[in-house]
């Protein structure tokens, strides 16, 4: 399941009670959920309301953004460039995977709490 907002961690399993190495889900800079490469369990992350955290999150991120991407060429002006139009790219489809992360989790939460509308 590696994706760019996945990464990998050892971490304790509540469920098989070993370390083990988890993916560590996100949606930009959410924690969304953690699951164990042994025995599949996966630990969600409650949020209020995760499209509302996301969107806030996405709005602090593009505010942010000019001031990450100066730094970034000045510290390495020729990668920069060189990576800029890849990165450019990349970022619609980066955005819609953070989008669907975000509904499938909130459409899960909304079947936890609800398990009989299904």
């Amino acid at each position: 399941m590696a994706t760019d907002e996945t990464e990998l961690a050892d971490l304790l399993c509540s469920s098989c009670g070993r370390v083990t190495e988890h993916d560590v889900v996100y949606a930009g800079r959410l924690l969304l959920h953690t699951e164990c490469h042994r025995c599949h369990h996966i630990v969600r992350y409650p949020h209020e309301s995760l499209p509302d955290e996301y969107l806030e999150d996405l709005k602090d991120r593009v505010r942010t953004k000019p001031r990450r991407l100066l730094r970034r060429a000045n510290r390495h002006p020729r990668r920069f460039l060189a990576g800029l139009p890849g990165a450019v790219l990349r970022q619609p489809r980066k955005m819609i995977g953070e989008l669907r992360r975000v509904r499938r989790e909130s459409a899960e939460e909304r079947r936890r709490q609800d398990p009989g509308s299904t």
